[in-house]
């Protein structure tokens, strides 16, 4: 089996942090033993698929220089599993310190809320074999799981697989150390790739994405005869973001998705003076607009008392949100002549606000909450008094949001150039464009 070391794993700092704990754990267990700790029997690994889970199993088994035992769940989800999976803690036993890795977890003993009765012996015969262990014979069972909330809790709570390592998608500086990790095992190392800015323009992607990432440039740079740039590996992470190397989304929709996202984020620059990480793409729409949404505090329509919902927002705070929410609309009318995307969502979140700033009493208190849970008559001219005040402010964001669209009408139209070019755009390459 090929070594795999803490080193060799880039990025995920504080997760190594852990790692390490555990392999000082097993590589002297005698001696917590002896100093009356707990050996850990189990540990989990969770994180979507491609994620490093794997990785992280080897690395363990490696540091230890201690056997590994892979066990793919599938292949133990039929009536022989559990006879497969005793033989296999038997022969662990005997040669301990060692690590059985359980891939696939789930598929062997369920869910926690659908098990068939085979999972269901699975999960028993698993928990009796973790059970009958006494915590000093060096055996770590390791089990790997897309979604580590879908385990039994029998499974998970202490004295069994009480150790837990959830891998997420890696930040910033976890992206920048796995490129560059994977961009020095090349043979010369290529030069002049800007590894910081590769990765504020790869966000979303992980350990598996990138190295394959890497390995398609390089395979395009050969191919070519050229050498390797910082173009070519953003080529082939929107072809792996895409998800198919075939499909190109219409120029059109493109444009659209640009245009909109890139009103909302100059109005919250302008207002808010924030945004989060910018990585925009086709595909990403929904979660660029939750990206959006998540500067604000909206209840969900299906609250019943989202009008109670109490914000810290003071009037001025919660029309500037108002108007972030505009922002996207007032792109499409100012930029392109009309409004083409889906805006439902946008208008309603706007609504939204502006019913809690009533519900607060930031308009007064002739427009607070004061429907039939207070017991209160509703005249129909109240009713008509607030419906008017509330589209008067609705309008009056959105001429203001359209205002600071057509201030920085320039910096929009060449970032969504770029955006068009490379779908993605860098945060260094949004504020250069608004520093302009």
């Amino acid at each position: 089996m090929e070594k795999f070391y803490l080193d060799s794993i880039a990025g995920y700092e504080a997760e190594k942090q852990e790692l390490a704990k555990i392999i000082d754990i097993f590589a002297r267990y005698n001696e917590y033993g002896e100093r009356g700790a707990r050996l850990p029997k189990g540990l989990i690994l969770s994180g979507e698929p491609g994620i490093g889970k794997t990785l992280f199993a080897k690395v363990l088994a490696t540091e230890l220089d201690a056997p590994f035992f892979y066990v793919d769940g599938s292949e133990l989800a039929d009536h022989k599993g559990i006879r497969k999976l005793k033989a296999v803690f038997a022969r662990a036993k005997k040669v301990a310190p060692s690590v059985i890795f359980i891939d696939e977890l789930n598929t062997f003993v369920g869910d926690c809320y659908y098990k068939t009765d085979l999972t269901k012996r699975n999960l028993s015969a698993l928990l009796k074999l973790i059970d009958g262990m006494d915590g000093s014979e060096g055996v770590l069972v390791v089990g790997a799981s897309s979604d580590k909330d879908l385990l039994d809790s029998a499974l998970l709570r202490s004295g069994r697989m009480d150790k837990h390592i959830c891998l997420y998608a890696p930040d910033k500086a976890g992206r920048t150390a796995i490129l560059r990790h994977y961009l020095d095992a090349l043979d010369p190392v290529p030069e002049g790739i800007d590894c910081t800015l590769l990765a504020e323009q790869i966000a979303g992607m992980n350990g598996a994405d990138i190295k394959t990432m890497v390995n398609e440039a390089v395979a395009e740079s050969i191919f070519s005869d050229t050498p390797l740039t910082n173009e070519m590996l953003l080529e082939q992470a929107n072809k792996i973001l895409h998800c198919d190397i075939n499909r190109e989304s219409s120029d059109k929709d493109m444009l659209l998705v640009a245009t909109h996202m890139l009103g909302h984020l100059a109005v919250s620059r302008e207002l808010r003076h924030t945004y989060d990480e910018v990585s925009m793409r086709f595909e990403s729409e929904v979660s660029a607009n939750a990206s959006i949404r998540s500067l604000f505090t909206v209840p969900d329509d299906e609250d019943e008392d989202a009008s109670l919902v109490i914000t810290m927002d003071d009037r001025s705070v919660l029309l500037d949100k108002v108007a972030v929410l505009l922002g996207g609309m007032a792109a499409e009318e100012m930029l392109l002549g009309g409004t083409f995307t889906d805006l439902a969502e946008d208008l309603t979140s706007a609504t939204q606000l502006i019913n809690i700033a009533f519900a607060n009493g930031l308009f007064g208190w002739r427009y607070l909450n004061t429907d039939t849970y207070y017991y209160i008559e509703i005249s129909e001219q109240k009713l008509d008094e607030t419906e008017r005040l509330r589209e008067k402010l609705l309008e009056e964001q959105y001429t203001r949001a359209k205002r600071i669209v057509q201030a920085h009408a320039g910096s929009i139209a060449r970032l969504r150039a770029a955006f068009l070019k490379t779908k993605t755009l860098s945060r260094s390459e949004v504020e250069n464009a608004f520093a302009d």
